[in-house]
């Protein structure tokens, strides 16, 4: 009908409905030109995923793989990843053996994609004038063995899969040497080409981040950033990752028992293609030979901004004194215990104070004898004991902090000097407690600009350093014993 699901509006009568139906018959009553009774043009579009709903077997068609078939003029050996779901069967051609003995893989696949490629079949590109043309048109009648030959040497074994690039497009069968069928599988179109990330993220492409912790938190930033377009990580997290820190953890129970690093990488990896992800199995504080601390502090300092997300005042030491040593942009987040509230803030050389000054003036800034007694927020991961009590709040809770926490890293490394932020340090309330009134009281706090000069503490490690001598300890080693000899706690 002409007026469709809009007949409910007031201005739509009765006659408009009759009129409308009186049309439609109408045209369908008489003949046309050529002798066949007409046929109404159908205004009854079906989306890709409506076509879709009933058909089991799929094969993704990536902007990459339909470039590189279009000039496929022999058949190529090609590797295809599966999965499988309850009410369908997916299909990703990962790689292809050309002929010249080099192997293509598609570039729009996530690496680990391409690492679980198992099934084999071919793939070649076909013109107008192949005399394989009508065959392939009638191909379920053809039977899978007689097919499998019009592009392979060798017979048909098992199941495998066939896709073709014709002049029409692309097309795919599923052949099986049990029963001699031919299947057609569905081709499901991925790149829409729509530009979903602001233009300004593009800055993110060349950035290293390093990310300490594979927490709640951090596992959650680190996917965000991924999302958001960086493509280089050094994660760094000593911890397991347990049945319990599924409540608020970005992972699942593929990895449970492995280093949140380990299934955190994973993770990212999956996220996008060209992902590359570094991982120190460790947490920063714990005792270690220097040579693995001394790793770690290095791998940060090549990075161009440190995500600090531990939980750990020992973590959070090193990670500021790389930052200042480097000059290197740092944030970091903390979430209170009970999900009421949290804390972001940042420091960039040259525009904020070193993040140890600045974490002081959070500091003095939460001691404002007008604020009311604060609850026991925080629980120091970096000296927790195996009996202490673990941190009470959900995934929403986690989930609202990490993300401004994210927000905060990414317009930082995409603006750099300009900010949509006019603070590098937030309060962000969720609830009623302490000094929030409700949910998203957020309250700034002024940190102040950078330090002109070192402050006592610094000058006490410089006459410390000169007696112990970087040619003994080393560049990392002198931060680690900046921080362990309590210089910077």
């Amino acid at each position: 009908m002409e007026i469709r699901a809009d007949n409910w509006l007031p201005y739509y009568t009765g006659a408009d409905m009759v009129k409308s139906a009186y049309r439609l018959l109408y045209e369908e009553a008489h003949i046309d030109d050529t002798g066949h009774e007409r046929q109404v043009a159908s205004a009854h579009g079906l989306t890709q995923a409506q076509s879709l709903r009933f058909t089991f077997r799929r094969l993704v068609q990536t902007k990459g793989l339909t470039q590189r078939l279009t000039s496929l003029g022999t058949p190529c050996m090609a590797k295809f990843q599966l999965s499988v779901f309850a009410k369908s069967s997916v299909w990703r051609l990962t790689q292809l053996n050309l002929e010249d003995g080099s192997i293509w893989t598609d570039p729009d696949l996530p690496q680990p994609l391409v690492c679980l490629a198992f099934q084999d079949g071919v793939a070649m590109s076909l013109r107008d004038d192949d005399e394989r043309l009508p065959l392939v048109a009638n191909a379920s009648d053809l039977g899978s063995a007689a097919l499998w030959r019009l592009f392979a040497d060798k017979p048909l074994h098992g199941s495998r899969l066939l896709v073709l690039s014709l002049p029409s497009g692309l097309q795919a069968f599923h052949l099986s040497e049990e029963d001699d069928t031919v299947s057609a599988v569905a081709v499901v179109d991925v790149d829409d080409g729509a530009q979903r990330l602001p233009l300004a993220n593009a800055r993110l492409l060349g950035k290293r981040v390093a990310v300490l912790g594979g927490g709640s938190v951090g596992s959650k930033v680190a996917t965000t950033l991924a999302r958001a377009g960086v493509r280089n990580f050094l994660l760094i997290d000593g911890d397991i990752l347990c049945a319990g820190n599924l409540v608020r953890n970005d992972l699942d129970w593929r990895s449970v028992g492995a280093h949140k690093v380990e299934g955190l990488k994973e993770r990212l990896e999956m996220v996008a293609s060209g992902i590359h992800v570094d991982i120190v199995r460790q947490n920063l504080g714990d005792q270690e030979a220097g040579i693995f601390l001394n790793t770690a502090l290095r791998g940060m300092s090549f990075c161009d901004f440190i995500v600090e997300a531990t939980g750990s005042a020992r973590a959070f030491n090193y990670a500021a004194a790389v930052a200042e040593d480097h000059r290197k942009p740092m944030a970091w987040a903390r979430v209170f215990g009970g999900g009421f509230g949290g804390l972001i803030a940042r420091s960039r050389p040259g525009l904020d104070p070193a993040a140890q000054a600045a974490r002081d003036a959070i500091d003095r800034w939460c001691a404002n004898p007008a604020f009311p007694e604060p609850p026991r927020v925080l629980i120091d991961y970096g000296i927790a004991g195996p009996n202490e009590e673990p941190m009470v709040a959900d995934d929403a809770d986690v989930s609202v902090v990490a993300a401004h926490f994210a927000r905060f890293v990414i317009d930082t490394m995409a603006n750099e000097a300009s900010s949509e932020y006019e603070h590098s340090a937030y309060m962000i309330g969720l609830r009623e407690a302490w000094i929030f009134s409700g949910a998203f009281d957020t309250h700034p706090i002024d940190l102040g600009g950078p330090s002109s000069h070192r402050n006592s503490l610094d000058e006490s490690w410089l006459t410390r350093q000169s007696i112990v001598g970087r040619t003994e300890q080393g560049a990392f080693g002198m931060v680690a014993l900046r921080v362990s000899q309590g210089f910077m706690t």
